[in-house]
């Protein structure tokens, strides 16, 4: 079950406390937090005279992308900086209304460790 969220988020704050995680994380267990979108794409777009792009301002810690099952972006290291992921290069990429031409991106976010001795949190 997909709990409903707005971004920005925090996958760990959320979670459990334990004696035996790191007083600097608050005592909140690393944790890897998945997100899900699902969107169309006007049919007039598959062109192919522009790209297509996905912005982030940011996702902590290690971040995977994918698009319909496909990776679109292997991995993006850091929390603190903005990337971007082409989906118009990714073959899964579907076009036009309805249903059968939803997409899916699916976002996992790492933060199985951080980089510094602050609550960082994880997510997006």
């Amino acid at each position: 079950i997909w709990e409903l969220i707005d971004v920005p988020h925090d996958g760990i704050i959320g979670g459990a406390y334990s004696p035996s995680a790191q007083r600097s994380h608050g005592y909140l267990p690393f944790n890897r937090t998945w997100y899900r979108k699902h969107f169309n794409l006007p049919a007039e777009w598959k062109t192919g005279r522009s790209s297509i792009w996905l912005y982030f301002e940011g996702v902590f810690h290690m971040t995977t992308v994918y698009l319909n099952g496909e990776f679109a972006l292997p991995l993006h290291r850091g929390g603190y900086t903005s990337f971007s992921v082409r989906l118009d290069n990714v073959s899964a990429l579907l076009y036009g209304d309805g249903k059968a031409n939803e997409n899916v991106v699916a976002v996992t976010a790492s933060a199985s460790g951080g980089s510094g001795w602050w609550y960082e949190g994880g997510g997006t």
